[in-house]
């Protein structure tokens, strides 16, 4: 599907003129995307942090950044080989930088912080390197679980946590399987 075009940015001034610069060669579904991924990152981030709030307070109203939200879940121990936190932060750089410049290309270098953290996690070499796979990883792997600790959070510790990502995975496979298209570049 052709997207209809952007305005242009404002370039330089050349000569005493304005000019215009036309924006083109942009990857709409890489930093769609991106995006997407950090909004469910942040919406699991903040149910978390809700779920283990005393009753009558509330995360909502704080209108919180996501590394302010980051700060307060940090101190959460994780095990070492699912410590999401440095390559959480990693995201939101990237989140961040393409916030600023539309012209981001996201490159494999920018995202070996997560291919990195999936490896530890999964203890072998990931094989699809590009950027809508690892992001695609990525954000089951965390969004999996920041899941479980919501259930766990919201019904109780004596929650099996494998109970809990099975109902989780069930959920997600079947929203994949209504969305399931192949990742093409807009």
């Amino acid at each position: 599907m052709k997207l209809p075009p952007l305005p242009p940015l404002v370039g330089p001034l050349i000569e005493g003129s304005v000019t215009w610069d036309k924006i083109s060669d942009i990857s709409y579904t890489t930093v769609g995307y991106l995006l997407c991924c950090h909004l469910v990152l942040e919406n699991y981030i903040e149910a978390f942090v809700g779920a283990n709030m005393r009753s009558g307070l509330s995360i909502e109203n704080a209108r919180l950044t996501f590394s302010q939200k980051l700060s307060i879940i940090e101190s959460w121990e994780l095990p070492e080989q699912y410590n999401f936190m440095a390559s959480l932060k990693h995201l939101n750089a990237l989140r961040n930088k393409l916030g600023h410049n539309i012209r981001t290309v996201i490159s494999e270098n920018e995202l070996l912080p997560l291919v990195q953290f999936l490896e530890k996690v999964r203890g072998d070499k990931l094989e699809k390197r590009d950027a809508l796979s690892v992001l695609e990883a990525y954000t089951g792997t965390v969004g999996a679980y920041m899941a479980c600790a919501y259930v766990v959070a919201k019904e109780g510790p004596q929650q099996d946590l494998r109970a809990s990502f099975e109902k989780w995975a069930v959920s997600h496979m079947d929203l994949t399987r209504v969305s399931d298209a192949p990742h093409n570049e807009a």
